[in-house]
């Protein structure tokens, strides 16, 4: 019975130990650019990059056709035992000239397709949404069109 009685306490150590990165991890929030290049394209490498952007939630901008707006921002969630999901934004592609929006999406850090058949199809000039940064505490992305 002792055995047992000890096996049990190993395990439940064993599992604090696990665990104890789960309650205390934390996302850092990156720091806001100082600056972003707009809708100058640039050559980086093999890549066009067709714009790009540090937005607030609920900021647009747009190329005189077609605009992007920061609709939503999500933090990271955590999951018992697992990697936490980085922090997402919610980002509203629409036509400049009567504000009809497009397509929307939520993404993720790093690069995200937008000519899938169930998100933009080939409806905007980009193919990806590069989302670099997102800081939920102070509400902005900071993101390129390529």
């Amino acid at each position: 019975m002792s055995f047992l009685k000890s096996f049990g306490w190993v395990i439940a150590v064993v599992m604090l130990v696990a665990c104890s990165g789960c309650w205390d991890t934390e996302i850092v929030n990156p720091s806001r650019p100082s600056s972003a290049r707009g809708w100058e394209k640039t050559e980086v490498g093999s890549i066009s990059v067709k714009g790009e952007f540090v937005l607030n939630k609920g900021e647009a901008t747009d190329n005189g056709h077609v605009g992007l707006k920061v609709t939503d921002i999500y933090p990271a969630k955590y999951h018992f035992l697992d990697a936490p999901d980085l922090p997402k934004a919610k980002v509203q592609f629409f036509k400049v000239p009567d504000q009809t929006v497009i397509c929307e999406g939520v993404f993720t850090r790093g690069g995200n397709r937008l000519d899938l058949p169930d998100l933009c199809k080939n409806d905007l000039e980009w193919n990806v949404i590069y989302i670099r940064d997102v800081n939920y505490d102070e509400g902005w992305v900071f993101l390129d069109l390529r």
